[in-house]
């Protein structure tokens, strides 16, 4: 029976292997010593098989043996019927590749003979913005029968009805254009889909984002390539010059590709990237509604047009060292897809109230904006916000708000020489595994931050003012690093020798700190401790039991 199986996938193997088509992809993939090897080991397997089966091997670990071989092989026979049905997109897309877009892409797809063939039902539906639960699944209803839906509004009702349309069926679903990056929205339809359907059914998404695929759960995920610029050339051409004459077209051709054509085709259709070093943005670049990508960095713009809030697939604006701009505009928050803001080294004083509306915002830098001196006060409504650097900025002090971050992950305060204080609510951000309040006037560190469960480096280096630590610091048992360099600190509370995880304690330059807490030898994974420039002369007995430890500087100062 193994021996059988076998011998169709070494077959299955050898004709993939003989495909022109599959030979090049193998190439390209970087697979293709990996596709030799695989025959060649089946081809081995198959041998010792012949052989155990004219032995007439009976042992039972034998047969366990040739169960697993069966069961590798079903595996193998699964992986080439997924190359089968991924072929005809991925040779649509070696072949064509600057011609089409995602969703005509997968309109080949879903249009090719082999796929009709392959699936028993096939369902197209356009997603696009917002996500509609109820029109989606409505859509899917619809599509996977002859009749039609309209008295259904409840997303229970519609999910049942669809797994009793694709039950026991080999399906192929198409959701084009998909926005949401909300698993929430997407989960009932996955339980759903997951619970109907045959080996073999698939779901293939199309969307301008990667985090898109991600959240969906994609097992393979396709780029569409970039255009190439004469390709990108020859259509914008095609449009603008379609209805001047050959003379008038020719005056304008030159003037195209070197100007305005670069400019667009950078933007449409090479990366949606639009990058300026030293002019006036246009009004006319609100029309430029694909655009993902700004790059003003270094540039000598002095404000950003009101247009720009028509650019609602804008996802990262680079004003880094825009040393003339002193302000964003209000209307900012519009920008409901932006995930990154670099405002680094510019002189803008405040942030406008709308940004806090920027609900897929992830990054924001503020480093050296030496003019701000406040964040806003509805901060905390950036519930996606993950990092935030304010190295060198003059902000006094974090808006409670801030607390509600419940994402945040990284929290750079670095030479923040105006801040005094963290809010006491700090413990709420469950996720922060990065503080950096080196050089700050930081007097002491609230209590509830020894709550952040997944605080991993802590920055303290040069806190002047800092003359001790929580005592409940043994609490962060995911915290691996703490730095200490040149602070106040006078003892280490005996707490720290909780920190099962610490693996770098600075302590370089503490010149207030004389010992070391006894039970330092429980700190089992540090392997690095700095006392130059200390006052600690004796280090305790257990500290020896620390074989990786690396002890720098002990005895001088």
């Amino acid at each position: 029976m193994a021996d059988t199986i076998v011998s169709k996938v070494v077959e299955d193997l050898y004709n993939f292997m003989k495909d022109k088509f599959q030979q090049e992809l193998s190439a390209a993939l970087g697979v293709e010593k990996e596709i030799q090897n695989l025959s060649s080991k089946l081809n081995k397997i198959r041998q010792v098989l012949d052989d155990a089966e004219r032995k007439s091997f009976k042992e039972k670990h034998l047969k366990l043996w040739l169960q697993d071989i069966q069961a590798f092989c079903y595996d193998v026979e699964d992986v080439l019927d997924e190359w089968r049905i991924t072929t005809p997109l991925l040779r649509l897309w070696m072949h064509q590749r600057f011609k089409w877009g995602k969703t005509t892409l997968a309109q080949l797809v879903y249009g090719d003979e082999r796929i009709k063939s392959h699936f028993d039902k096939r369902v197209w539906v356009c997603v696009s913005q917002p996500f509609d639960q109820i029109k989606i699944a409505k859509a899917i209803v619809e599509s996977s029968t002859t009749g039609s839906s309209p008295n259904l509004s409840e997303l229970e009702v519609l999910l049942k009805k669809i797994q009793n349309t694709l039950s026991q069926k080999r399906f192929l679903l198409v959701l084009d254009d998909v926005w949401t990056e909300d698993d929430a929205k997407w989960a009932p339809f996955k339980n759903c889909l997951l619970m109907v359907g045959i080996p073999g059914s698939r779901i293939l998404v199309t969307s301008r984002s990667e985090r898109v695929a991600k959240m969906m759960g994609s097992v393979y995920l396709h780029r569409v390539k970039l255009i190439s610029d004469s390709d990108a050339w020859l259509l914008l051409s095609r449009i603008a010059f379609s209805k001047r004459t050959e003379e008038a077209s020719e005056k304008l051709k030159e003037i195209g590709q070197k100007n305005f054509a670069a400019f667009l085709l950078n933007t449409f259709f090479q990366n949606n990237l639009l990058q300026i070093c030293s002019m006036k943005l246009p009004n006319e670049i609100g029309n430029l509604i694909h655009l993902r990508y700004i790059n003003l960095s270094w540039s000598n713009i002095e404000e950003l047009p009101d247009s720009i809030y028509s650019l609602y697939n804008l996802q990262t604006l680079d004003l880094s060292r825009c040393w003339y701009l002193s302000r964003l505009p209000e209307g900012i928050g519009n920008l409901r897809l932006l995930g990154k803001i670099d405002l680094s080294w510019n002189k803008v004083e405040e942030l406008p109230d709308s940004i806090c509306s920027l609900e897929s915002l992830q990054t924001l830098y503020l480093r050296e904006c030496h003019s701000l001196s406040r964040l806003p006060e509805g901060i905390g409504n950036l519930h996606h916000l993950r990092k935030i650097y304010l190295t060198w900025s003059k902000v006094e002090e974090l808006p409670d708000s801030i607390c509600s971050l419940d994402n945040l992950q990284t929290l750079d305060l670095n030479r923040c020489g105006y801040l005094s204080r963290l809010p006491e609510g700090i413990g709420n951000l469950r996720l922060l595994g990065k503080i950096d309040l080196s050089w700050s006037k930081v007097e002491e560190l609230p209590d509830s931050i020894c709550s952040l469960d997944n605080l991993q480096t802590l920055y303290l280096r040069e806190c002047h003012s800092l003359s001790r630590l929580p005592e409940r610091i043994g609490n962060l048992h995911h915290l691996r690093k703490i730095y200490l360099t040149w602070s106040k600190v006078e003892e280490l509370p005996d707490s720290i020798c909780s920190l099962d995880n610490l693996e770098i304690l600075d302590l370089y330059g503490c010149k207030c700190l004389s010992r070391l807490p006894e039970g330092i030898g429980n700190l089992h994974h540090l392997r690095e401790i700095d006392l130059n420039f200390s006052k600690v002369k004796k280090l305790p007995d257990s500290i020896y039991s620390l074989n990786k430890l690396e002890i720098r500087g002990w005895g001088t100062g």
